[in-house]
């Protein structure tokens, strides 16, 4: 399918795509623009939404610092989709490479997204979960998981989401209703405290996390060392232009 059709069919679901991404992380920037560029979308379309990523001084009592502005980050995009009043978005993070095979499955899921009732979606099944049906499948509010790479969120999901990811934020790690986390982790007690919110994940993944040097966690010792730390930048940029070309 014309790469252009489905990134208007993809904005047809979604009123807004946004992307988060640290003004320190332009490599990313690039790269995402490189994903984009695939479904014929743009930064120049208002509905694409580069949201700037938080970037707190300290870590709190959140595991790192970058965990603790990648929380912020996820908590602000949902306050603003109540302030725009909008239905449904799209939200990636800056390190998210659609799938190679995008084309053959997102024309189908979309359709089937549209048709559905859902509040949240996960564009990826979680690690072992296996239903037997294909395409879209519900995930029960007991099975966690993991990585916010490529979601969707609803105005009524976040409606119900903003006040109760706050209040773990303000709480301590490893408090009894749920401290300072990662946000993946917060969104799963979300799930749990909330059964009836409905999600639905995409059995066939739309996109993927790639790898790069993490904000987030701890730095492997090959993003530290300078001179494998050059060489496995160069590896990475490689393999995302080799992905690319899969598309076309």
């Amino acid at each position: 399918m014309n790469r252009e059709l489905l990134g208007r069919l993809l904005l047809s679901v979604f009123d807004a795509i946004y992307v988060i991404n640290l003004v320190s992380r332009p490599d990313r920037l690039r790269d995402i623009k490189v994903q984009l560029s695939r479904l014929g979308l743009s930064f120049d379309d208002p509905k694409v939404v580069l949201f700037p990523a938080s970037r707190p001084v300290t870590s709190g009592d959140f595991p790192t610092r970058g965990a603790k502005g990648c929380f912020e980050s996820h908590l602000a995009i949902l306050r603003d989709l109540e302030t725009r009043g909008l239905n449904r978005v799209l939200i990636l993070e800056d390190d998210a490479d659609f799938s190679s095979n995008i084309d053959e499955i997102l024309f189908p899921l979309l359709r089937d997204l549209s048709q559905s009732e859902w509040d949240i979606f996960l564009g990826y099944p979680p690690d072992g979960f296996r239903p037997s049906n294909s395409g879209l499948a519900r995930l029960p509010a007991d099975v966690p998981s993991v990585k916010l790479h490529c979601y969707g969120v609803t105005k009524d999901a976040a409606h119900l989401a903003v006040p109760f990811l706050e209040k773990i934020y303000m709480r301590p790690g490893g408090h009894p209703l749920g401290g300072a986390m990662h946000v993946d982790g917060a969104y799963n007690w979300f799930r749990k405290a909330y059964p009836d919110v409905r999600t639905l994940i995409s059995m066939t993944p739309i996109a993927h996390q790639r790898s790069s040097k993490t904000d987030i966690h701890p730095l492997s010792w090959f993003d530290r060392w300078p001179i494998l730390k050059d060489a496995t930048k160069s590896l990475r940029r490689l393999r995302v232009a080799l992905n690319s070309t899969k598309l076309f």
